[in-house]
């Protein structure tokens, strides 16, 4: 190998939690209340952020399995977000697809989105608002009318903080002459009328704004008028002018112009006097979010919304659509009974009085591992974690839960696409790669990992340059940049609690492997994807920090160990005896593996603080080279970063 590099460096991991009950936090009334929730595994995967593995026993004794994230609301960098399936208000995509795309902005953990209307158009059902424009509403239901009161919605403000509610969007269309109500955002009309879906009888007005993705298709005899604008605000006010008129004698598709708002309008009412406005013309709209309970002022200050339904708890109160007794459309929030009665999968978020949100999948429809829950059900597993408020997304065939891009739970559905996601943020780790043996400013930076993860550099393409990886249970992560930016690959492998991660040329093919330590047993892939081992034996003893390196100059990596300030290195992937065997540095150094000066052959180094000591030979003796480099809180990392065969260090921070 041209190159070869160290073990990883990374955070302790926090050991995963023993099994532990829980119990019933809060009682509640009647045999539901048999109910228990168990805590499985516990693990941190980024500072203040929480994942647990949970084991819900329901009152007949079924068994539902479910995924929780819990953080404090205000912890600072962390923040949810939705994200739009392909980046526009119409159109499907897999949950885990939207997920690595987010990755590179800090989406350390996502779910499923709100509800959206029939394939393919998949547009969001209900108020979706992403930095402040709002994207669809307001939400309806089979036959296509809007609900008073709204649906349950997800609410953040822009200083992070959560609401909880049913919103419904009100859009009011000011002409010279006349005001409308317009009906609908970023969505195709009711007309002409098919299946449940009744065709108003006095037409609609529309809105269509350039990120739609899709062509607005309309009905015959439409008007179709082109704004200066090119988003409509969440609330408040947004005076524009009218660019063009049609009048389009026929049905069919109409595209958006770019940056600019598409009002539409049909029927026998709005469709001629929308017509009748002149070229130049002002129109204002106002827009206002009615929430059905809380002060509309808890609402302002919007950055984001997603649509779920129904709302599941106000105040800690059950709300009606979790029971059979809803009878009315706006109780039951225009869901049928079996999406409320029957036990399904479940998505679905809520916030407790002390700010603490939780983000749940429930699993279901599979049989021996999980029976999923009713609403009611999945209320009182709220209830239990201490929820004051909580809303239910989209579920079924949809529910599905991601961490580092991978999905950990089991959907009832491969592959199922989703309209839109709800995204969990939280800072990443900040790299500062150096191509000298020195101090000195980085030669490149860029923003790649989490807190919690295990950071290594890896030529997972084989470019001759290694580009940043990240491990955290089982999950990697793999950029194709040093400056971790372009094309991000995912793939699992090393599930078990404990798994030290490794990358190198095992086989010699110019590209790393990876690998896990595990105890003193090794488990090494020829590639970077998962897989069964191709490399399986047993070195040094547990305790031991595995190194990896090219030892002897045959082009390919292989496995030491450190033990104190000894290092125990193996010349091939097999257990036995040590090939080279020497002290060097200090007990509590950190060691540090490559090619320094570029004669094809690894060597060690190591660190103090923020003082390297890298030496050239296999041997203990005063070091080659001897400079201080960023932090002495930085994990180290090193590699290849410019493709010169030599090994040079980086700081991950």
């Amino acid at each position: 190998m041209r190159r070869s590099r160290g073990g990883p460096v990374g955070v302790r991991r926090v050991p995963l939690l023993a099994a532990a009950t829980l119990g019933a936090l809060l009682v509640l009334a009647g045999p539901a209340a048999a109910q228990t929730v168990e805590v499985l595994r516990t693990d941190r995967p980024a500072d203040g952020v929480r994942h647990q593995v949970l084991r819900i026993r329901l009152s007949d004794g079924s068994i539902a399995r479910g995924n929780l994230v819990r953080w404090q609301e205000d912890r600072a960098g962390v923040a949810l977000r939705p994200v739009l399936a392909r980046d526009t208000v119409s159109g499907l995509e897999t949950t885990q697809s939207m997920s690595q795309r987010a990755l590179q902005d800090g989406a350390l953990v996502g779910v499923n989105g709100g509800y959206f209307l029939p394939r393919p158009t998949g547009a969001p059902n209900g108020p979706l608002v992403l930095d402040g424009e709002l994207r669809s509403g307001p939400a309806v239901g089979a036959s296509g009318s809007r609900l008073s009161t709204g649906r349950g919605t997800v609410g953040i403000r822009t200083d992070g903080r959560v609401r909880l509610d049913r919103l419904q969007p009100d859009m009011t269309l000011t002409l010279p002459d006349r005001t409308w109500r317009v009906d609908e955002v970023n969505r195709n009309p009711r007309c002409p009328a098919s299946g449940l879906v009744t065709c108003p009888s006095g037409g609609e007005v529309l809105l269509f704004d350039d990120g739609f993705g899709a062509s607005a298709v309309l009905p015959a005899d439409s008007t179709v008028l082109v704004l200066e604008a090119a988003r409509l605000p969440s609330t408040g006010r947004l005076t524009t002018t009218v660019r063009s008129v049609e009048v389009r004698s026929s049905a069919g598709g109409v595209n958006v112009p770019s940056g600019r708002l598409l009002l539409a309008a049909h029927g026998p009412d709005r469709g001629p006097s929308l017509a009748a406005v002149p070229v130049g013309t002002t129109v204002t709209i106002d827009v206002a979010l009615r929430p059905a309970a809380a002060p509309g002022s808890s609402w302002d200050d919007l950055a984001h919304a997603l649509p779920g339904a129904p709302l599941l708890l106000r105040g800690r109160a059950q709300q009606p659509a979790l029971f059979a007794s809803a009878t009315t459309r706006e109780d039951r929030e225009a869901l049928g009974d079996a999406h409320r009665l029957l036990r399904q999968p479940r998505t679905a978020i809520a916030r407790t009085d002390g700010g603490e949100l939780l983000l749940l999948s429930v699993d279901g429809r599979r049989t021996g591992w999980s029976a999923g829950v009713t609403l009611r059900e999945l209320t009182q597993v709220f209830q239990r974690l201490g929820a004051r408020d909580a809303v239910n997304l989209d579920g079924g065939g949809s529910t599905t839960m991601t961490l580092h891009g991978a999905v950990v739970n089991r959907p009832s559905e491969a592959d199922r696409g989703s309209a839109n996601a709800l995204m969990l943020h939280v800072p990443q780790r900040t790299w500062f790669l150096r191509d000298a043996h020195s101090g000195g400013p980085a030669n490149s930076t860029g923003t790649f990992a989490f807190t919690g993860d295990r950071v290594l550099a890896c030529d997972i393409n084989g470019d001759g340059r290694d580009t940043p990886v990240s491990f955290a249970d089982g999950r990697w992560v793999a950029s194709n940049q040093r400056n971790a930016g372009g094309q991000l690959t995912t793939f699992s492998y090393g599930f078990q609690p404990g798994d030290v991660p490794l990358c190198g040329d095992w086989n010699g093919d110019g590209r790393d492997g990876i690998g896990v330590q595990r105890g003193h047993r090794f488990l090494l892939r020829n590639s970077a994807s998962a897989g069964s081992p191709h490399h399986d034996f047993r070195y040094g003893r547990p305790g031991d920090v595995a190194v990896v390196g090219d030892w002897n100059g045959n082009g390919r990596d292989t496995i030491g160990i450190r033990r104190g300030d000894r290092y125990f290195l193996r010349n091939s992937l097999s257990g036995g005896a040590a090939n080279h065997d020497f002290h060097y540095g200090r007990a509590g150094d950190g060691p540090v593996v490559g090619d320094w000066n570029g004669n094809g052959r690894s060597s060690l180094g190591v660190r103090r603080g923020d003082r390297y000591f890298i030496r050239n030979q296999l041997s203990g003796g005063p070091a080659n080279l001897d400079f201080h480099y960023g932090r002495a809180s930085d994990l180290p990392v090193s590699g290849d970063w410019n493709g010169d065969g030599r090994t040079s260090l980086g700081a991950v921070r």
